[in-house]
């Protein structure tokens, strides 16, 4: 069953946060980047997805608490009578905002533009079970994560271990300039396209 934003989901415009700011507050505020303070009062209700409407517009953001949000990012509501706020979230971590940008300098979105998407909407049973396939997905993805920041801090300390601390050089290695032992190539414009034709790996920054 194909519906649109507007037949499964309420969407809430974030105000200034001039009026409720408090180190102290129950709330967060949340902008398109995330948390940026707290506040005494909220707009959004818990299990709501902040949106960005200007600058990062393709960045959702799940909070299973009550917030605040700031003008510059939508809260997406959902109706849950028909849709899961996790599938929904995950709905929005696939699709591509950028397409819906109404500008040429800082992207934004609009309220108009975002109720005419249109997803699949299976029945809530089924969105359980793609939500916890995706969980687990996310929790295998962050474990994978984390065994790369280990092996990345391992290999920097075996490598002090071996050849002590480079800015230091308590081992008395010779040192040589740069340009002594290598060669520096500049990069020109080319075409990708050419490269791909032509099997040659490229990098860019």
């Amino acid at each position: 069953m194909v519906k649109t934003f507007a037949e499964i989901l309420e969407i809430y415009n974030g105000r200034s946060q001039k009026d409720v700011e408090n180190p102290s507050g129950a709330y967060p505020i949340y902008g398109s980047g995330g948390i940026m303070g707290y506040a005494d009062r909220y707009i959004c209700p818990p299990n709501t997805i902040v949106l960005g409407r200007k600058g990062s517009i393709n960045n959702p953001i799940f909070v299973d608490r009550a917030f605040w949000n700031v003008d510059t990012a939508f809260g997406l509501v959902a109706n849950q009578e028909m849709l899961r706020p996790k599938y929904l979230y995950f709905f929005c971590r696939s699709f591509d905002f950028e397409k819906l940008n109404t500008t040429v300098t800082i992207p934004s979105l609009t309220k108009a533009n975002l109720l005419k998407i249109s997803l699949d909407l299976p029945p809530l049973s089924e969105q359980d079970a793609v939500i916890n396939q995706l969980e687990e997905a996310e929790k295998l993805i962050a474990l994978y994560h984390q065994q790369l920041t280990k092996l990345d801090k391992l290999i920097k300390a075996r490598f002090v271990e071996m050849f002590g601390d480079c800015k230091v050089n308590p081992k008395g290695w010779k040192t040589r300039q740069l340009e002594d032992v290598s060669e520096v190539g500049s990069s020109k414009r080319v075409f990708v396209e050419d490269l791909l034709d032509r099997g040659i790996p490229f990098f860019r920054d």
